[in-house]
């Protein structure tokens, strides 16, 4: 019989509030290559509690031979719902349709 282990080590960058999530970086082989993630929305993954996206971004980038990932995201509100108040800072025009 033979047993393996392997162990995520994970870090979760919030504001002071705990309104933003700004960063995840999860890494379970810190020799191999290392991949940043861009996305949308934070989601509702924590140091423990992984959501759909960040498993499968975890699944494919281990076996793409990744060990390290950063995700971040472009509008870092936690709350579960998309706002436009959270885009307000953007110098783009927003058209609503």
């Amino acid at each position: 019989m033979k047993i393996t282990k392997c162990t995520i080590k994970t870090e979760v960058t919030y504001d002071d509030e705990m309104k933003n999530k700004y960063l995840i970086r999860k890494e379970w082989d810190k020799n191999k290559k290392k991949a940043l993630v861009i996305m949308k929305n934070a989601g509702q993954a924590d140091e423990i509690l992984q959501d759909q996206t960040t498993m499968y971004v975890i699944n494919n980038l281990s076996k793409l031979e990744y060990g390290v990932v950063e995700i971040v995201n472009l509008f870092p509100s936690v709350s579960s719902e998309f706002k436009m108040d959270n885009i307000s800072g953007l110098n783009f025009p927003i058209h609503n349709r």
